[in-house]
């Protein structure tokens, strides 16, 4: 019988070896004679990406730390699918988007361009370019017979400048730009050069920039998103308003100030008004109080106005009291909202520990209008007078915004309200002397709360003035029992509430509740509770804690 020895059996594993590490060999150089291998890397990831069932990954845009990387996976990525060449050419959204950064190859930029079909619409985002500038501007020439619908450039000031120096490009389908600058307070010199090579430009995004001064340029913007604005000074806000004066078209604006020191006057334009007719959305957030001061006493906000989000992130008490009138004033030809949101805004220190609350968040909302929107988030003021609670698990918000009988705007109009926290005594009577307010949802914290004392018509030693009637028009309740085995005892005690309102108002002064909806419960509704609530409201839904 023939056997093979050990020896042998080594040899011929090892000529085996030999034998795969050849035909591998072999493979590679097969594919690389392939139509799919001459793609560059690039858009083998392209098209790697776009065959995957999730947009987002189709659409990600690759960092610059991983394009190296890409021609280290081209040879694996040629010999999955044949059906990639016939995915390059076919599909528009590989041509759609055109990256270039530091280390992009002219020969992506060359397969692109020449694949791109005439009335292919396209966009770029270049970024951290550098030696790549002249790929840059043949991109930005192509805009002259093709539609290159959106611009993205991450750039310092240098390199903006070499870009659109002498620039022979008049885009005409460009509607939005993106302009990130790799400096802090970053100068935009050359605006008059982007009208030119953008003269249909409507959507506008500047970041990290200085306020230019030919703002005036861009005469066409109707969407303007200016953030990361640093350092910000009296002169600024100026120019900044006289474009907006300028400027009427704008429909969205978005404005971000951050680290300003400055001091600005309450009528920074004198007694000119900035009225911003087509306005349709507007947001601001900043650093610094005395900034949205000056910028909202200054502008006045349309009665179309569907969004509108104010976002206050300094911490003085005198300033927040103030913005509420600012803001105010600013809406006055808003109408009010029906409903309104409120809720304790949590921040986190550096270490990522939470702080007590010292911002509020209130939300507006209009009946029937579900895009129609109000958000302002602002410093609490405390009230010293009145002392915290003394159980550390509830966070008692003092004297908050809106409180003022001089700024009833936001409050005149209410119908339905939420309260996320535990407000004070005297936030709770502005509240209960809304004459339109109906429904009511809030938070059960403990057997006294101010809602409570309220509705009994308690005297307060801080708040001596006790509305009449409290609540006068109120048709619904929704309490959530956020303090574990509170819900018969806080039951019992607001339909005892409950009755001394109606006593205290008289007999067929007020109208009986309709409904009232516990919710959170952790105990189970007993028979004399029932009855009890039954004798205050025509319906009671008692609902448990899962």
């Amino acid at each position: 019988m023939f056997t093979i020895t050990p020896e042998s059996q080594i040899d011929l594993d090892r000529e085996i070896a030999q034998l795969e590490q050849d035909l591998a060999s072999l493979k590679r150089r097969r594919n690389a004679l392939s139509p799919v291998s001459q793609l560059p890397p690039e858009i083998l990831a392209r098209i790697f990406f776009l065959t995957l069932p999730f947009v987002d990954l189709a659409e990600r845009r690759l960092s610059t730390e991983e394009e190296p990387r890409l021609e280290q996976a081209k040879g694996r990525l040629c010999a999955v699918s044949s059906r990639w060449r016939e995915t390059a050419f076919a599909a528009p959204e590989l041509w759609r988007d055109i990256h270039i950064r530091y280390h992009t190859k002219a020969q992506y930029l060359n397969f692109a361009l020449d694949n791109i079909g005439e009335k292919q619409t396209i966009s770029l985002d270049a970024d951290t370019v550098g030696k790549t500038i002249p790929e840059v501007r043949r991109v930005l020439e192509a805009g002259n017979t093709r539609v290159l619908k959106r611009v993205s450039l991450g750039v310092g000031e240098e390199t903006m400048h070499r870009i659109f120096q002498q620039l022979e490009a008049r885009s005409e389908g460009t509607e939005e730009l993106v302009l990130r600058s790799h400096q802090i307070r970053g100068r935009l010199s050359n605006l008059q050069t982007v009208a030119t090579v953008f003269p249909q430009l409507r959507k506008l995004r500047l970041l990290n920039w200085r306020i230019p001064k030919d703002l005036h340029q861009l005469s066409t913007i109707t969407h303007l998103v200016f953030k990361e604005i640093r350092g910000l000074t009296e002169e600024d806000l100026r120019k900044l308003l006289v474009f907006f004066k300028t400027a009427g078209h704008i429909e969205s604006l978005e404005l971000q100030f951050q680290q300003t020191a400055a001091v600005f006057p309450e009528n920074i334009l004198g007694s000119a008004e900035v009225e911003l007719h087509h306005l349709k959305r507007f947001k601001v957030q900043a650093d610094n109080t005395l900034v949205l001061l000056a910028l909202l006493t200054a502008i006045r906000l349309p009665a179309e106005i569907e969004v509108v989000v104010i976002l206050a992130e300094d911490k003085s008490n005198e300033l927040s009291r103030q913005l509420t009138s600012a803001v105010s004033l600013a809406c006055s030809h808003i109408l009010p909202p029906e409903e309104l949101g409120l809720s304790k805004v949590i921040v986190l220190t550096p270490d990522g520990a939470k702080q007590l609350p010292q911002y509020v968040g209130f939300q507006g909302f209009w009946s029937g209008k579900p895009e129609q929107l109000l958000k302002l988030v602002m410093a609490v003021p405390k009230d010293n007078a009145v002392p915290s609670n003394p159980n550390t698990q509830i966070c008692q918000l003092y004297s908050l915004p809106f409180t003022s009988s001089a700024n009833p705007w936001l409050l005149s109009r209410l119908q339905d309200m939420s309260i996320g926290f535990q407000p004070s005594f005297t936030f709770w009577q502005l509240i209960a002397d809304i004459p339109t307010l109906r429904r009511l949802k809030l938070n059960a914290w403990h057997l006294d709360d101010c809602f409570l004392r309220i509705l009994r018509g308690d005297e307060d030693t801080h708040s001596p003035s006790v509305p009449r009637i409290p609540f006068p028009v109120l048709q619904s309740l929704q309490i959530f029992i956020v303090t574990p085995d509170l819900d018969i005892d806080y039951a019992r005690a607001l339909a005892h509430a409950l009755k001394r309102r109606t006593a205290g108002a008289g007999e067929g002064k007020l109208a009986p509740i309709r409904e009232i909806n516990f919710k959170l419960c952790t105990l189970q509704i007993d028979e004399e509770t029932d009855v009890l609530l039954l004798s205050v409201a025509s319906d009671i839904t008692w609902l448990m804690k899962e």
